[in-house]
């Protein structure tokens, strides 16, 4: 037998070392090919439409193209990527996967101009994580019916092979819809961010956050085919400071949600509120009911299927009902100049005594709930009387006769009415400021509901529309009920 030397030793080992180098790139591209086709089946399990068009999988980097469509009122987007294999393909100087190049092209709609694409670069790594930074350069798409216009965006994005965790943030300097009445609004200094991962029952978990430098919502009338106000327009409502999260986590009594949302001004007409606060807690819920009671929703608005539907959302109501899911204002709260506008409120869906084949009907006496909210006298005026060039002509007038208010014997000889008696109409012309009731330092809004008895200001609900409640709300301030 031949005595195998040194020299044939290494030759032979770096042979089979050549050999496994020279794999690598063939074998990290298979992997590769099934992390992407693994994302896009993650996609689709949430409702979007997904298909591959072409994968050329080569021996040291792919292309792929594939078109994802999030849903009916969104356009469709075609996926372009070049994958170069790893482990040569270096982000710094630690081996990857593959080093990913792509762009993202809305589909071109007739008579629409060309969107320039989104591009991303970034590396997937050995265990599967895939890490972007992307760009897109300013541009216009038509979504729900409206346009949707950006100035340039960009973020970056972490998501884990399936799809257990992902992370992503985005920032623009300006973000504008505009619908076909011409309503819409803007958003100017975005900033987006989450971190979520793989939850019970497919409901995710984690936070999601955003703030806005500024937000002004237009209405139908107040801009003309350029952009600019009409005159005689109602203006809009304009927000400074806007802050928003959304916050998911799993405890030993269920699933719990937390919503927050901050303001430090909103300008509603001539009128300027805060800042302002509320704060929204959701516990107990069970997310192997929630999650399908949230998917069959949608089908209840279509006739067809109503009715399947509510069969289908009966015992996933009951089950939900089972951990007596509770929801909870934690703060509620909006200042105007000194007075501030506060609430309070709870509801309660306690089904621990249901039995186990209850009628949709009887799901309402399992409600149970409070609400109050308190408006002082200044902010009910700003809000249901705002400023307006009247009511200025008015205020002025009253503010010549100073005499008339000062001597009880003096014969009134202004007709307009008082500021308590245009409140109190603006009140009650208005589809829900009847509601409010007089106290001794504003307005207050009292809500109640048990085992299906819902009253209002401690008087049970019998009206059968808003309509016939603001004229039995009219006869009782036609005696005074409502005047402060």
């Amino acid at each position: 037998m031949p005595r195998i030397t040194r020299p044939t030793l290494l030759s032979a080992f770096g042979a089979l070392t050549l050999l496994s180098l020279a794999a690598l790139p063939w074998w990290l591209g298979w992997q590769a090919e099934k992390t992407c086709r693994a994302l896009l089946d993650e996609l689709a399990a949430t409702g979007a439409t997904t298909a591959v068009r072409r994968y050329d999988r080569g021996w040291f980097h792919s292309e792929v193209e594939s078109e994802i469509r999030l849903n009916d009122t969104t356009p469709a987007f075609v996926i372009q990527l070049r994958l170069d294999h790893g482990p040569l393909a270096l982000e710094g100087l630690i081996p990857v996967m593959a080093y990913v190049r792509g762009e993202l092209h809305p589909t071109e709609l007739a008579g629409t101009a060309p969107v320039a694409p989104l591009i991303f670069e970034g590396a997937t790594d050995l265990r599967g994580t895939t890490r972007l930074t992307f760009a897109w350069p300013a541009g216009q798409l038509s979504v729900a019916g409206g346009a949707l216009a950006w100035q340039p965006l960009r973020g970056n994005l972490s998501i884990e092979r399936d799809a257990q965790r992902l992370a992503w943030q985005l920032e623009t300097p300006a973000l504008h819809f505009t619908g076909e009445a011409g309503a819409g609004w803007r958003i100017e200094a975005l900033q987006l961010r989450a971190a979520l991962r793989e939850g019970i029952a497919g409901f995710p978990l984690g936070n999601i956050a955003g703030s806005a430098a500024r937000l002004v919502q237009s209405p139908d009338d107040s801009r003309d085919g350029g952009g600019r106000a009409t005159p005689g327009a109602v203006a809009d409502d304009v927000i400074e400071d806007g802050k928003i999260s959304v916050s998911a986590h799993f405890g030993g009594e269920g699933l719990m949600l937390a919503v927050g949302a901050q303001l430090q001004s909103w300008k509603h007409g001539a009128e300027t509120f805060g800042p302002g606060e509320l704060a929204l807690e959701v516990r107990r819920l069970d997310p192997s009911a929630l999650m399908p009671l949230l998917r069959s929703l949608p089908a209840l608005s279509r006739p067809a299927e109503a009715s399947a539907a509510t069969a289908k959302l009966t015992p996933l109501a009951i089950m939900l009902a089972r951990k007596a899911p509770g929801a909870e204002f934690t703060a509620l709260r909006l200042r105007k100049d000194a007075d501030e506008l506060t609430g309070r409120g709870r509801l309660l869906f306690d089904g621990r005594r249901l039995g186990a084949n209850v009628p949709a009907g009887r799901l309402l006496t399992a409600l149970s709930g409070e609400f109050e909210l308190s408006v002082p006298v200044a902010l009910a005026r700003a809000w249901f009387m705002p400023t307006t060039p009247g009511t200025e002509e008015v205020g002025q007038r009253r503010e010549q006769l100073p005499t008339a208010r000062q001597d009880p014997e003096t014969e009134r000889t202004d007709d307009a009415p008082s500021p308590d008696e245009m409140l109190s109409s603006h009140l009650h012309e208005h589809p829900y400021g009847w509601l409010l009731v007089p106290t001794e330092t504003g307005y207050r809004l009292t809500a109640s509901l048990k085992q299906g008895r819902l009253l209002i200001n401690n008087e049970p609900w019998r009206c059968t529309g808003m309509y016939e409640c603001r004229e039995r709300a009219g006869a009782r301030s036609d005696q005074g009920a409502l005047l402060p």
